[in-house]
């Protein structure tokens, strides 16, 4: 939501203007319930661009980010380590999606749609395997769009991990532990 506030107190007309937009968007995103739309996400993916490159996430935003996508945490020296694991992460999904495309999913074992799913933090405990398919289907179509970043679609795939019957509190409580570091760094 600070994105909106600063977005909407822009001297760029033109940004601020979608302001309104952006906080529909953020609210549907925050409701978890309807994906948005590729018009919409096409719509504020230059919004995002840039708040969401890696340059720009801070240490526990990336470590929170390698945790979601299962990626291994050991302590590195090296502070860019994240960040290049992230990008190498990206890298891979973008080849994969794009065989993917040519190749078609239906071929996939249920072994191969799991480890798709996992790789783009989409749900696969708990669900069937046609819910599976048609949600990576959508991200396939999405990630085929060169103007979407892969990292706004995993930002957007982590409002859409919750269990069906999970409270709005369990989910602001989890929420908060993952902004807390974030917002601390600041």
């Amino acid at each position: 939501m600070e994105r909106t506030k600063e977005i909407s107190k822009s001297t760029n007309a033109d940004l601020a203007d979608k302001a309104g937009e952006l906080q529909d968007f953020q609210t549907k995103l925050m409701e978890g319930q309807e994906y948005p739309s590729l018009k919409e996400i096409l719509r504020f993916s230059s919004i995002f661009k840039d708040e969401i490159s890696l340059k720009k996430m801070s240490p526990s935003q990336l470590s929170s980010m390698s945790k979601m996508l299962g990626l291994p945490q050991a302590a590195s020296w090296w502070p860019g380590h994240l960040e290049v694991q992230l990008r190498h992460h990206v890298t891979n999904l973008r080849r994969e999606d794009r065989d993917l495309q040519w190749e078609g999913i239906d071929t996939l074992s249920d072994h191969e749609i799991i480890e798709a799913c996992r790789k783009r933090a989409i749900r696969f405990h708990e669900v069937t395997k046609e819910e599976m398919q048609s949600d990576l289907n959508r991200w396939i179509q999405l990630s085929s769009h060169r103007e979407i970043p892969t990292q706004l679609l995993l930002w957007i795939q982590t409002f859409y991990l919750k269990l069906p019957g999970q409270t709005e509190k369990e989910v602001s409580e989890l929420q908060m532990k993952v902004d807390k570091p974030a917002a601390e760094e600041k």
